[in-house]
């Protein structure tokens, strides 16, 4: 069924935008292509048009249909466009060749194409947008998102008429968080008071442009690199004035070598309703005075943000808003120009990770031999604040009395991860937590954590401290390591 939606849908779409023929026709071409009869293949169309656009609705002796406006969801239509329009760019480039050029130029084919492309282009455009806001108030609202895992379960909220295909005249969408909006409003984040990491970078690298001198007169090298020295300005906000003075919001922004910020940020990152851990990240890598900038091109879930510096471990999140970055050994990369961080001693992590495939716990001190391992203490973190009634599990840690004051941090189970419960205590290694009906439970710690710590935070001497982190989450390897400045309490407030 999926292959029959999807060629019809694109089909569709070609027809109404290149005057091609209509859907059953394409798609009893496709079928008879394929091996099928032509009976069989206008048997199979209809059903394949009833199946995807129609609902049936049992009647006394009978079976009538109704059209369903959910058949086709955003995604459907998205992948559609986004099909059309990468083959018009593919053909488009054709022309550049020499041989083809002369035709291109001398007919109205090269132009119509041209034309056809911005009308696709702002399609994907109008359409992404669409769905990445939907991902984004569903990643807000800390929802489930069915969708992608049911394609046939669609929301009420989703169905819609067969012209939103084309979204002409859509209201603008915001992807803000309310708790944002109003401490904006409130002046919070011109409030130096409320930046809890400021970080500022700048970078040299070689960029892949197109070779304007390609095929004329260089015939070899489609694409050539250009030096170029940008930068970016991290800054991580606490917008609750709680007193550990955690980030609740990150904003990142490029910068021009001039190191003149960008007018709207090219990462912001969000805590879920307001409360939790930082996981919600919007990108644009979309430079400004280009189009689509001010609009995000990626709106995903993210692990393990304490703060805007995480972004390094964060999977290539740099590499997206700065584009693609040469690898070729014999050029410069990457690399660091200047740097200013500021941050308040001991509550962020400062620096990138450095990654290792064979993992850094080889490193770790020697605090569980001969009975250190029972020489802990434990200490549970809970999401939002102690006013909330439906706080989740946020992380439960060990901390050991061994002289490097080691921390090993744990998620909870499975089934622990998504209960809610009012507040926690614990006695020894027995935790009770309160249900939100105000009922205990109480458990051993061994039933509460997984086997393994997500991370581990030690003191290599009296000036580091060192973090490593699964980050993959294959519980085989501490492949992630960073260091932070050294605390005089490495517990981290709750």
């Amino acid at each position: 069924m999926s292959f029959l939606k999807r060629a019809l849908l694109t089909a569709g779409l070609s027809a109404a935008f290149l005057g091609c023929q209509n859907y059953e026709m394409i798609h009893e071409k496709k079928l008879i292509d394929k091996g099928f009869t032509k009976e069989q293949a206008e048997v199979l169309t209809a059903v394949s048009l009833r199946q995807m656009l129609t609902d049936s609705v049992q009647e006394e002796d009978s079976i009538s249909y109704k059209l369903n406006y959910g058949g086709i969801t955003d995604e459907d239509i998205l992948r559609a466009v986004s099909d059309i329009h990468d083959s018009l760019e593919e053909t488009i480039e054709a022309g550049k060749i020499l041989s083809n050029a002369k035709y291109f130029a001398n007919t109205d084919f090269g132009a119509n194409l041209e034309k056809q492309e911005k009308v696709f282009n702002y399609l994907e455009d109008t359409i992404s947008k669409r769905v990445l806001h939907k991902k984004f108030e569903t990643l807000s609202q800390n929802r489930w998102d069915y969708d992608s895992y049911d394609p046939f379960n669609i929301k009420e909220e989703d169905k819609y008429s067969i012209g939103m295909i084309f979204p002409f005249g859509q209201k603008e969408v915001t992807f803000d968080a309310e708790y944002v909006r109003v401490a904006r409003k409130a002046g919070k984040l011109s409030n130096l008071d409320s930046i809890v990491e400021d970080l500022t970078e700048y970078y040299q690298y070689m960029e892949k442009v197109d070779n304007p001198d390609y095929p004329i007169t260089d015939k070899n090298k489609k694409h050539i690199y250009k030096k170029r020295r940008t930068g970016m300005r991290i800054l991580s906000y606490n917008l609750d004035n709680d007193q550990d003075m955690e980030a609740d919001y990150v904003e990142v922004y490029r910068l021009d070598s001039k190191g003149k910020a960008e007018s709207k940020p090219a990462i912001k990152i969000f805590k879920p309703n307001g409360a939790g851990s930082l996981e919600v990240v919007v990108a644009d890598k979309d430079i400004e005075g280009s189009p689509g900038f001010g609009m995000p091109d990626m709106v995903e879930k993210y692990t393990n943000i304490a703060a805007g510096s995480d972004i390094y471990s964060a999977g290539n999140l740099v590499g997206f808003i700065f584009g693609e970055m040469s690898k070729d050994k014999t050029k410069p990369g990457f690399n660091d120009f200047n740097k200013i961080y500021i941050a308040k001693t001991g509550t962020v992590m400062a620096g990138k990770y450095d990654i290792k495939a064979t993992g850094w716990e080889s490193e770790l001190p020697d605090y569980k031999s001969a009975g250190k391992d029972r020489m802990f203490s434990i200490h549970v973190k809970l999401t939002g604040t102690d006013e909330d009634k439906n706080r989740k599990i946020e992380w439960i840690a060990k901390k050991y009395s061994d002289l490097s004051r080691v921390l090993e941090f744990y998620k909870p189970t499975d089934r622990f991860k998504d209960k809610g419960y009012s507040s926690v205590s614990v006695t020894g290694k027995i935790l009770s937590l309160v249900r939100t009906d105000g009922a205990v439970e109480q458990y051993d710690i061994g039933a509460l954590i997984d086997y393994m710590p997500y991370r581990i935070d030690f003191d290599r001497n009296r000036q580091k401290r060192w973090v490593i982190v699964d980050q993959d989450g294959d519980k085989q390897h501490y492949e992630a390591k960073r260091e932070t400045t050294w605390p005089s309490d490495v517990l981290p407030k709750r």
